[in-house]
């Protein structure tokens, strides 16, 4: 007999949290933080155990991590627990597609995975190529509160530029761009830089701060207290997880020009070329114009909140159809 439906990850992340909660299923976060050659035996061992015991009308996974949903379709013929991959952009081209054997191995999850859900169409389309079953549900919309009180903070503007220092955020035209501004707009830096703040601090104007990792608690403070976000990609598929952030408070956004952010973030957002000299005039722009970006940003929330809905919904059957065989 099984137990429902149940969501496996092995990291901490947004959309797992909310997803797994508007679908019914149970979330399961299993992290391992020993010996870094341990950790997929471990985790990979831990995750057997709970498919065994649970036995899922409806497992789904996280990828990344390509291990375990490579693990999780080759289970399905031990455990008869129905797949559902939840694949982020490098789910679907792990190393920036830079690594056949890694390309294969997706290729081998995207036809062997039940369903794989991506955040839009264009990312769909290259699930159906490599001969999986897709379906496109980007992240619904944040449960974050709105603080009426702002921290205080060292400019008379802010900016919150979220940053992982992963190679598809363009970290250095952003730190560029601060220098260009009047040194009393000052933009914050999110995310570990792990120590490759080395190789560019002799780039940071005073006006820049790197804040590191930060508590949730902090991070949301932060948020709620600054007047613009920054959210960039070199992927064109990419749908950015800030700007799903930024849309729930309210925020006015610059984002980089692709057609996947374009299309699904087409209110109270500015789109930049991601060089430096267009990210400081967009930001700027952003700045002059807040409020009325911020009234955008409103409207498109309610937009989004009631397409994701009817998303869902559609999303709901299929995965009932699953269920059923």
């Amino acid at each position: 007999m099984n137990s429902g439906r149940i969501w496996i990850t092995w990291e901490i992340q947004r959309r797992n949290r909310t997803l797994s909660a508007r679908l019914g299923s149970t979330l399961n976060e299993l992290i391992f933080k020993g010996n870094r050659f341990l950790r997929y035996p471990a985790l990979i061992a831990r995750t057997a155990a709970l498919i065994a015991k649970k036995r899922p009308s409806i497992l789904f996974v996280q990828n990344p991590s390509i291990v375990l949903a490579l693990f999780a379709v080759s289970s399905k013929f031990i455990f008869r627990s129905p797949v559902v991959v939840d694949a982020h952009n490098a789910g679907i081209f792990p190393f920036e597609g830079k690594k056949p054997w890694a390309n294969r191995v997706t290729g081998f999850i995207l036809r062997n995975a039940d369903l794989t859900i991506v955040t839009n169409p264009s990312l769909a389309g290259h699930v159906s190529a490599a001969g999986g079953r897709p379906f496109a549900l980007p992240d619904p919309l944040p449960e974050i509160r709105r603080q009426k009180t702002a921290r205080p903070l060292k400019g008379r503007r802010n900016v919150l530029f979220i940053c992982t220092y992963a190679e598809d955020e363009p970290y250095l035209e952003v730190i560029k761009a601060a220098s260009m501004l009047a040194p009393d707009i000052f933009v914050y830096i999110s995310g570990n830089p792990k120590g490759r703040e080395k190789a560019f601090s002799h780039l940071l104007a005073p006006n820049t701060v790197l804040t590191g990792y930060l508590p949730e608690d902090d991070y949301i403070g932060l948020f709620n207290s600054v007047d613009a976000v920054v959210d960039l990609t070199t992927r064109e598929d990419c749908l950015v997880c800030g700007a799903y952030e930024a849309v729930t408070l309210e925020k006015p956004m610059v984002l980089s020009d692709t057609k996947a952010l374009r299309d699904y973030f087409s209110n109270g957002a500015l789109f930049t070329d991601n060089t430096a000299g267009d990210l400081a005039g967009k930001i700027m722009e952003a700045l002059e114009n807040a409020d009325i970006l911020s009234e955008r940003a409103k409207r498109l929330k309610e937009t989004l909140a009631a397409n994701w809905e009817e998303m869902k919904d559609r999303l709901e059957k299929t995965l009932r159809e699953i269920e059923k065989k």
